[in-house]
């Protein structure tokens, strides 16, 4: 049994916190502000989460000087993307169409729905493709959370440069 001040405490959980916890009144807007559940960072989310192991070595698939393999072995388990997808695929710039195929995976993996999700097409950026994520996971609402400005640097936006 959790208790504040003698009281028993309205206990939330989440598995992920994105590196910083929530003041509960931003994502409950109806609920009252609690002074046990306030925003603070979440030093157990820049951890490695995820071991990979085999028996096979993981050849290196780089994007910008970076290797993307463990990144890429993930999507795959995960059925993100599918396991007969050649490394030489990730050198090449993805299609619009490929790119919504696997956030509707990815939203289909983890049991949601959004049948609203049906983007224009347009030319794939990582503009577009942090767009297609907010829109395909439903994240329009939690944007400005996600985006919390920093210590001492502006907060970012999705606009095009």
């Amino acid at each position: 049994m959790a208790l504040y001040k003698g009281r028993l405490i309205d206990a939330l959980y989440t598995s992920t916190c994105g590196g910083m916890t929530e003041n509960v009144e931003n994502v409950f807007v109806d609920g009252p502000a609690l002074p046990y559940l306030r925003s603070q960072e979440c030093i157990y989310e820049s951890r490695r989460e995820w071991l990979l192991r085999s028996g096979r070595r993981i050849l290196p698939i780089l994007m910008n000087g970076n290797s993307i393999s463990s990144d890429i072995a993930f999507l795959v388990s995960l059925q993100v993307i599918g396991p007969e997808t050649s490394p030489d695929f990730f050198q090449q710039q993805a299609s619009f169409d490929e790119a919504v195929n696997w956030i509707r995976n990815a939203v289909s993996f983890i049991g949601k729905k959004n049948e609203e999700f049906d983007p224009e097409p347009a030319p794939l950026s990582f503009i577009t493709l942090s767009r297609l994520f907010i829109d395909g996971f439903g994240w329009q609402n939690r944007v400005e959370n996600l985006l919390l400005e920093a210590p001492g640097q502006p907060a970012e936006t999705l606009e095009e440069e």
